[in-house]
């Protein structure tokens, strides 16, 4: 984009703006650091279940971390929440939680994820929020483990806080502090996050004040607003390009134990330099766990924009401003109470992604993603017999395959959508000290990625043996994709045969064999193991159009099998040559007879 032809009024001027965005993203960077480096528990840890921001005063965002943009990107509506509920009592020195995320607020993502925020003051005027965001390994719901898959209502996700002050006038108020962990199981290890959390968020704090320090007051103030509404003109500019039109896109989910499959409904409008995304037609709210509250809707719908006509542009409320968003109350992507929420940043997010990306792909196809694989995790709670104490986790290494991009192919295990490759799996050595688990295996898995002439990544196989577990631990898994499909995009196609669903069951230590691919809570015993397997992601573009030596090259590192390279790509090897010779001659026939077909 060229910066000249953009013209807004500058406060300050685009060389300041330029020094002012890049030093607050260093801010948040420092805040992601500080919480990685300090926290206990392996889903910060080694997962990295977290995010952090900047807001301005009025809670507008102005920087987010390199974390998982499903944390970052409704950050707006915890500052917000926060101002609501307290107005004109916001002091320095005060520290907030929360991490209630239904009506009136929307403050949190669902009740795992705790926000802590610090309200930013200079000269006892407030000019930012410090805010991090992370999920907890315990909510103190009747099932351990953060994630209740048995949820019919909110009022069974365990403990949720509308906003509080954790610090008031930079005093701890312990009798606040005890009332949450009074609540929560895995005291010691969430406590040890939370001020962690408490560090990240007052490290921007410090961060800031050393900003305006050395810029001055008015200087990072106007250049902070300079550079969202440049965002702004500069979304305009790129929207103003496009051709006027409407599209649309549906995408589905396995559902819940209230049902499914479910409906997600998309339609994109563009008309000049604005977009309206609307999800009348969405399926009404699940009596389950498969909703997903207001703003999360907004964070899918950024996270969409952001990956595709949004590439490039800075990840602020700026760049959203030309876009309306209409989430009908009563369905899956707004529901009401007692509606609940508890899976709502993973189903349907990761469909809202899709379904939006999908009618973005019409804007700039060269900046399409294909759908990435719905598989995404599971969560284990229990007691380990070798320490006697309380194990509780989410099992990241289950994440599936990135969709094609148009002019790359698809990450391998990248996790889910929503992440954005932010987030990682655990590494395997310490995935056995945190859990009483053994990993038998954990690897890719041949031939899941979806065809396309940018072929989806490959999805993960695994399994583990449950050792040292006393008494019945729980396994509540929440991926999605195995009774529904993902899609290909621009002539791509989603993972075929075996790949086409993902699967996951227990053999019993007495050989019974147990189906676990339903969004439920099972249970399981030392002796017991698990055998999981999440596809990949859909691929991108017309496969016959993909060069043969990708193919080949795909072939010699055993992501595709020779049977699908000749069925799905018309490429085909000569017999006994290695490595894998290509023949020239029949797979240009090949390509032309499958053509010919279409």
């Amino acid at each position: 984009m060229d910066k000249k032809k953009i013209e807004i009024k500058f406060r300050t001027d685009p060389v300041t703006v330029s020094v002012i965005e890049s030093a607050l993203f260093a801010v948040t960077g420092e805040m992601t650091i500080t919480l990685f480096r300090t926290s206990r528990s392996p889903i910060l840890v080694e997962a990295k279940d977290f995010g952090c921001a900047i807001t301005n005063e009025k809670g507008e965002i102005v920087s987010v971390s390199a974390g998982l943009p499903i944390h970052t990107m409704g950050l707006d509506f915890s500052v917000r929440a926060c101002l609501q509920y307290f107005g004109d009592e916001i002091y320095p020195g005060d520290v907030y939680f929360v991490n209630d995320p239904h009506k009136p607020f929307y403050a949190s993502g669902h009740t795992p994820d705790f926000v802590t925020l610090v309200p930013v003051f200079y000269q006892n005027e407030l000019v930012f929020w410090s805010i991090e965001r992370g999920h907890q390994a315990d909510t103190g719901a009747p099932v351990p483990g953060g994630l209740n898959m048995s949820a019919r209502t909110e009022f069974d996700e365990g403990m949720r806080v509308t906003p509080v002050k954790l610090y008031e006038k930079g005093k701890l108020r312990r009798d606040l502090w005890d009332l949450i962990f009074r609540n929560l199981r895995l005291k010691t290890m969430i406590a040890g996050d939370l001020h962690s959390a408490i560090g990240s968020v007052k490290t921007g704090e410090k961060r800031l004040l050393e900003l305006i320090d050395k810029y001055g007051f008015d200087t990072v103030k106007n250049g902070t607003q300079d550079m969202l509404e440049y965002s702004e003109a500069l979304m305009r500019d790129r929207l103003s390009k496009f051709k006027d039109g409407t599209y649309s896109a549906e995408r589905q989910l396995d559902g819940d134990a209230a049902g499914g499959p479910y409906k997600i409904v998309a339609k994109v409008t563009k008309k000049g330099d604005s977009l309206t995304i609307d999800y009348t037609g969405t399926d009404p709210q699940s009596g389950a766990v498969c909703n997903t509250n207001l703003s999360n809707t907004y964070g899918a719908t950024s996270i969409a924009v952001f990956m595709t006509i949004g590439r490039g542009l800075p990840s602020c409320s700026g760049t959203m401003k030309p876009i309306k968003i209409i989430a009908p109350e009563g369905t899956m992507v707004n529901p009401l109470s007692p509606a609940s929420t508890v899976v709502g940043t993973l189903h349907p997010y990761n469909e809202v992604i899709a379904a939006v990306k999908d009618c973005l792909s019409n804007l700039d196809p060269q900046k399409s993603i294909a759908d990435w694989s719905r598989a995404t995790g599971i969560i284990v709670a229990g007691i380990d017999s070798r320490n006697g104490e309380m194990f509780s986790g989410i099992e990241f290494h289950s994440g599936g395959g990135a969709g094609g991009n148009w002019g790359a192919d698809g990450w391998h295990n990248a996790n889910y959508n929503c992440s954005a490759l932010g987030g990682q799996a655990e590494e395997h050595e310490l995935y056995e000290i945190f859990y009483p688990h053994t990993l038998l295996y954990h690897r890719l898995w041949n031939d899941s990625g979806g065809p396309g002439k940018w072929r989806g990544g490959l999805g993960v196989e695994y399994a583990w043996k449950a050792e040292t577990i006393s008494g019945e631990a729980v396994l509540a898994p929440y991926a999605d994709g195995m009774f529904t499909t993902i899609q290909g995009l621009l002539g791509g196609k989603g993972p075929l045969g075996e790949a086409e669903y993902g699967d996951a069951y227990l053999i019993k230590a007495d050989g019974t064999k147990v189906d676990t691919r339903r969004k439920t809570a099972y249970y399981y015993e030392s002796g017991d193991t698990l055998y999981y397997r999440g596809n990949g992601g859909a691929g991108i573009g017309n496969p016959f159009e993909r060069d043969p030596e990708s193919v080949r090259l795909d072939v010699m590192n055993d992501l595709v099998s020779i049977k699908s390279a000749k069925d799905n790509y018309g490429v085909f090897f000569k017999e006994g040559k290695w490595p894998f010779e290509i023949d020239i001659e029949a797979t240009k026939q090949a390509r032309e007879k499958m053509t010919s077909k279409k």
